[in-house]
């Protein structure tokens, strides 16, 4: 069953392709707290799709052990 995302979530989604919930949290504290150490409302689009998907792959090699 597909998840109804909105806000942050449904943007990193579609960036990303990730779909689990938990995952998608931890990307956008990883981009707000890591990537931009901001919030991320000022972020045009293409640079939260660029980040969206750096975030993630950084998450990936850290095997989602994000602290």
């Amino acid at each position: 069953m597909k998840q109804n995302l909105v806000g942050y979530a449904k943007a990193i989604s579609e960036a990303t392709g990730i779909v689990d919930m938990p995952k998608l949290g931890m990307v956008e504290n990883y981009m707000r707290n890591c990537y931009f150490n901001s919030t991320l409302d000022w972020v045009d689009a293409k640079t939260f799709n660029k980040a969206a998907k750096e975030s993630a792959i950084e998450l990936e090699i850290l095997n989602w052990q994000f602290i």
